[in-house]
C-alpha cells in the first residue's frame, strides 16, 4: 500500500503538478487577457483571478489615456501604469515575457499617449 501511495504522489509531482502549472501561468500570462482593446475602451485585468476566469476589469477610454509608464523590473514583474487626463492611474503587472507584447497593443490602441520609463 505505501508504495502505491509513494507511486501516486512521484506522478503527480512529475506530470500533473507541471502541466497544471503551465496551463495557470499561461491564462496568467496571456496578453490578450490582459488586455482587450474594443473599439475606444480598453479593458485592463488587474489580478491573475480576473485574467483566469476572464472577469471584467478596469475600463478606460482609450482616448483619455494620457501617459504610459513602465517601471523597471522588479521581483513580481513589471509594473504598467496607465495614466488618464485626471492623473489617476491603474497600474497592474505583466511578466518580462509578455512586456512585448503589451507594448505593442498600447501602442497600436495609444498612439498618442506619452511612454516612459522608469
Amino acid at each position: 500500500m505505501d508504495v502505491l501511495l509513494i507511486s501516486v504522489i512521484v506522478l503527480l509531482m512529475f506530470f500533473v503538478f507541471p502541466y497544471v502549472s503551465s496551463r495557470f501561468n499561461d491564462a496568467v500570462n496571456d496578453s490578450h487577457r490582459i488586455i482587450e482593446v474594443t473599439g475606444d475602451h480598453l479593458c485592463v485585468r488587474q489580478f491573475a483571478a480576473q485574467r483566469i476566469l476572464k472577469l471584467r476589469g478596469k475600463s478606460l477610454s482609450v482616448s483619455d489615456i494620457i501617459r504610459i509608464q513602465y517601471a523597471t523590473q522588479l521581483p513580481q514583474g513589471i509594473c504598467v501604469s496607465l495614466f488618464n487626463k485626471s492623473d489617476a492611474a491603474v497600474d497592474f503587472w505583466v511578466s518580462e515575457l509578455q512586456l512585448k507584447a503589451i507594448q505593442s497593443t498600447l501602442r497600436k490602441a495609444c498612439p498618442l499617449a506619452i511612454v516612459e520609463r522608469t
